[in-house]
């Protein structure tokens, strides 16, 4: 269902690729991966509320999943600042305590010294 949802996502059926992520998350509520992959495809859709959810959702699951700390904190730099910055901090100190050079997993392509390097940016500017 993951491949679907993303290869919908990837043509721009975005509904489809929704619906497609419910039924993934309904045969596994415990991937944080699914919570996330849905959260973007709810940014897509401009359902930023859902997108909330479930960027919370992942990362209640894995509290050191860094994309989705980093993606919440960008969706909510508009609406909660407070939020945002906690979110960007928590980012950093995950990315400090990892290899500068590793690409980050759901990250498309990104090392860790690019992505904290991003995320404090965004904390000055914030």
């Amino acid at each position: 269902m993951v491949l679907k949802a993303r290869s919908l996502a990837n043509l721009g059926e975005l509904e489809a690729a929704a619906a497609a992520m419910e039924m993934a998350i309904e045969a596994d509520k415990i991937d944080p991966f699914f919570y996330y992959l849905s959260a973007g495809i709810a940014r897509e859709l401009a359902d930023y509320t859902a997108a909330a959810v479930f960027y919370r959702q992942a990362l209640f699951l894995d509290a050191e999943f860094v994309m989705a700390h980093f993606s919440l904190a960008t969706l909510l730099r508009q609406t909660d600042r407070k939020a945002a910055v906690r979110h960007l901090r928590n980012a950093i100190a995950l990315l400090e305590s990892s290899e500068d050079d590793v690409v980050l997993p759901h990250a498309e392509g990104l090392s860790c010294s690019r992505l904290l390097e991003i995320a404090r940016s965004l904390v000055i500017s914030g």
